[in-house]
């Protein structure tokens, strides 16, 4: 696109990849030092990833610059500390249609500042690599420990078990750089689970991918996503997929891709269900593939890109929304006003 790129942070040395250079810097202390330091050319868009709370050090350094939150981390629950930095920050950057639609109705008066910047794992590079594998009726759990529904679906896999003794359950927590941890025991607490058939393991993405190809069914979290990256994980490998049913996954598991439940008889009819129907697996992990082959893609990332930065070069300013009560009061105000103008017509005979 034309722009020179600096990042500060990823490691503590310094290095260029791909004409990208990369300060190294092993934390905080060192990232504000090295703003001072003078080497960093004058940024026109400052793009973070990761903790908001940077906004006001980069506006102290770079008060002319267009500054960036991509919203990973602004979730149902943690979403009021970045979106209240929102006087130091010029735009959000929505990872999921999902999650821009959710806050762009729940915050009315920020919508002027909601962009779509959506999740990009390189897809369209391992998709050369899926192996032609013939997929068992196993069951896949893809997330970190904490993420939601973790002990709920342990529940409902407990009766699965018990009815399937075939069936066998992966658990497996992704490894995106340091976030990962040992199984927290608690979560199978006072289940009697067939152990022999379970299997818990941290793996990479390429692995995670490469085991999702053995299965038909994969389970994900049950609500308080953003880019849900596991979920679409999954339908690139071409599995159906059980999510939970919020306005994320309304966007990220559609219809005609997997099935989205909100209660335990939900959460066992489907699972029970695509176990029982290989047909119908296949059918929505084609249609999962396609559809991350058709939404997902690094072209459709580089033109979100594009709106971004035209929007941050141009200037052109959005106004803010007047929410939901303004909306009603203006469609309220245009039909009064239309109808005086009907009976003003009418008392000119004009037409």
């Amino acid at each position: 696109m034309g722009f020179s790129v600096q990042v500060l942070g990823v490691s503590g040395a310094d290095t260029v990849e791909e004409d990208v250079e990369f300060i190294g810097a092993r934390d905080r202390e060192e990232q504000e030092r090295l703003l001072r330091s003078g080497r960093f050319r004058e940024p026109f868009l400052v793009v973070m990833e990761g903790s908001f709370l940077g906004a006001p050090v980069f506006r102290r350094a770079f008060p002319k610059a267009r500054i960036v939150h991509v919203g990973q981390n602004i979730d149902r629950y943690g979403h009021r500390a970045a979106l209240a930095l929102e006087p130091f920050i010029d735009m959000y950057a929505m990872v999921s249609p999902g999650q821009l639609a959710h806050y762009s109705v729940r915050w009315p008066g920020l919508r002027h500042k909601f962009f779509l910047m959506r999740n990009i794992v390189p897809w369209e590079r391992l998709y050369k690599a899926i192996p032609r594998r013939r997929r068992t009726n196993d069951v896949i759990w893809i997330g970190a420990w904490a993420k939601k529904g973790l002990r709920d679906w342990a529940e409902t896999m407990e009766r699965i078990l018990r009815e399937k003794k075939e069936c066998r359950w992966s658990l497996f927590g992704p490894v995106y750089g340091k976030g990962h941890g040992a199984f927290p025991p608690y979560l199978f607490q006072g289940l009697d689970l067939p152990m022999e058939r379970i299997e818990i393991a941290n793996l990479t993405m390429a692995d995670t991918f490469t085991r999702l190809t053995d299965v038909r069914v994969v389970l994900a979290s049950l609500g308080n996503e953003t880019g849900s990256i596991s979920t679409l994980d999954a339908h690139a490998a071409g599995c159906a997929v059980v999510t939970g049913n919020d306005i994320i996954y309304k966007y990220a598991n559609p219809e005609g891709t997997g099935i989205r439940v909100t209660s335990a008889d939900e959460r066992y009819e489907a699972v029970m269900r695509l176990l029982e129907d290989a047909s119908l697996c296949e059918r929505l992990g084609a249609n999962g593939r396609a559809f991350i082959q058709r939404e997902f893609t690094e072209a459709n990332l580089r033109a979100d890109l594009e709106r971004l930065v035209w929007a941050a070069e141009s200037g052109v300013r959005t106004f803010i929304s007047p929410g939901p009560a303004g909306e009603a009061r203006s469609e309220i105000q245009a039909k009064i006003k239309r109808k005086v103008l009907q009976l003003r017509s009418r008392g000119t005979g004009a037409d």
